[in-house]
């Protein structure tokens, strides 16, 4: 990944006024639709989902935004003439990039390393972007089927990103006959201290016994721009039937 206090390499810092319209133009598809939140087009934001019901199980998924102008750059930043690039260096490199997020996501069952894979989400926006941000989502694929256990704990661990101010969300959302028994993005809320972050109130979706929570880092690197506080970039649930499986 790229971060936007990186130079770009050689000859790119001098034609990327000149082609970044062009290259814009290539990348941008069509209008990547929000992830459901004001779009900050200089600050890479992720949101992670996670959900759990008795027909498919545990389901982890992150959509990431990353600023279009960063992303554009780096597509440049591919060909040491950029009028090479076309729409299979384009798939490429976004294949690329995708690859890499996967790489800073690390998923914990129980005391455990999670068996699976991630792979690029079934979404038609994957991959495109508006004029200000680029669109990427991954899913996590388990190994051994459906998870589906009496008691699912999850810990999700995001590195992407590690040395700057990223916007993080997470939802939870359990259906019948599960339940969310710990919300741990709520506790973190409680637990975060010396003013290193702010959080907006959660919201519970009663329907989905669901609570979405929005932390955001950028005063923990306001203080301390080479660091992050490890607690923001954690996502911990714990998921329990409360009843007879329904399927």
């Amino acid at each position: 990944m790229t971060s936007r206090r990186a130079n770009p390499r050689g000859a790119l810092s001098a034609i990327l006024g000149a082609l970044l319209v062009g290259t814009m133009a290539l990348l941008v598809g069509t209008v990547a639709p929000s992830v459901g939140h004001e779009i900050n087009p200089d600050v890479p934001s992720l949101h992670a989902d996670l959900r759990i019901d008795d027909k498919r199980g545990l389901r982890v998924r992150v959509d990431v935004e990353i600023p279009a102008r960063e992303v554009a750059a780096a597509f440049l930043a591919t060909a040491d003439d950029p009028r090479t690039l076309d729409a299979e260096a384009e798939r490429a490199f976004h294949a690329a990039q995708l690859e890499t997020l996967a790489s800073t996501f690390s998923l914990r069952l129980g005391d455990a390393a999670a068996n699976g894979t991630w792979r690029p989400a079934d979404d038609p926006r994957n991959t495109l972007a508006t004029d200000e941000v680029t669109f990427y989502s991954l899913e996590f694929e388990p190994a051994d089927g459906p998870i589906r256990d009496a008691r699912v704990e999850v810990r999700l661990e995001i590195d992407t990103f590690p040395d700057r101010a990223i916007e993080l969300s997470a939802a939870t959302r359990a259906k019948p006959p599960f339940r969310v028994v710990f919300d741990g993005p709520r506790e973190q809320r409680e637990a975060l201290v010396n003013g290193a972050a702010t959080a907006a109130p959660a919201r519970t979706e009663s329907a989905h016994n669901a609570a979405q929570h929005h932390l955001h880092d950028d005063l923990q690197h306001q203080h301390d721009p080479g660091s992050r506080d490890p607690r923001l970039r954690i996502v911990h649930v714990v998921f329990e039937q409360t009843g007879p499986p329904t399927r």
